[in-house]
């Protein structure tokens, strides 16, 4: 069909993507990059659940 047809020429087309941040900061200093560059925010700050949150994540590894 041509939607597949246009899905897989978008697939195949080079990018120069790149996140605003490097992949290895702490979850909080990427979301602080997040808030200054796309939105921009001074700085963030984070809810007591928020950090919960973020804790667990960076002890499940991610």
């Amino acid at each position: 069909t041509e939607l597949a047809s246009a899905v897989e020429q978008a697939c195949l087309q080079t990018t120069d993507f790149k996140f605003l941040y490097e992949l290895k900061l702490p979850i909080e200093e990427k979301i602080r990059i997040i808030a200054r560059k796309i939105y921009g925010a001074d700085d963030i700050k984070l809810s007591e659940m928020a950090e919960k949150r973020i804790s667990l994540f960076t002890k499940q590894g991610f």
